[in-house]
């Protein structure tokens, strides 16, 4: 197995982290339109295990 991992360091002024049992979209909606780079990701997306919200993120960054 020889991946080539490399790490990469993403510089942020603010990180919101939301946990929930159902998707609630009423931040993100709140905000779009009015905050540049806003991405609905994780359970606010689709409640899913903690695999999915991880792929979200990597999709996101990895487009960045």
């Amino acid at each position: 197995m020889g991946r080539d991992l490399k790490k990469t360091t993403l510089r942020a002024d603010t990180l919101l982290v939301s946990v929930g049992l159902t998707p609630d979209r009423q931040l993100y909606e709140t905000l779009v339109g009015k905050t540049p780079n806003l991405y609905l990701i994780g359970d606010a997306r689709e409640t899913r295990n903690i695999m999915g919200a991880i792929w979200d993120v990597y999709e996101v960054v990895r487009t960045l």
